[in-house]
């Protein structure tokens, strides 16, 4: 068996802010994501392309590096959950606001473009 080391870098397969406090707004277009901030509750979506991962092999291990860059506290806990399958097709979307037709917002899968819903 050989072992190989595949880098996998976001911005790659996408990445996306979604928050409560605005539930019809979409982020795709920040450079930086959050969690869980304040009343807000931010979530980021993360979408790596694994299409450099060889069929048939293994992942034996994964790490995930984070920087944190403010100072709101010494340790922050973080909570992964996988997108089920059926979700799987969200979009990045290049809003810094409302959600255009067809980006992901805290209320949909996939936002009609003027704050409602076309895919829940």
């Amino acid at each position: 068996m050989t072992e190989a080391t595949v880098l996998i870098t976001t911005g790659v397969g996408g990445d996306t802010q979604l928050g409560k406090g605005n539930p019809t707004y979409n982020y795709g277009a920040r450079v930086n994501i959050g969690a869980n901030i304040s009343v807000n509750k931010i979530v980021s979506l993360l979408r790596f392309d694994l299409s450099s991962i060889p069929a048939g092999s293994t992942c034996t291990s994964a790490k995930m590096v984070l920087r944190h860059t403010t100072d709101l506290a010494n340790e922050i806990t973080f909570s992964l959950y996988k997108v089920t399958d059926a979700n799987g097709d969200w979009v990045e979307g290049v809003s810094l606001g409302l959600a255009k037709a067809g980006e992901p917002c805290w209320n949909a899968k996939a936002a009609d473009g003027s704050g409602g819903v076309t895919t829940a």
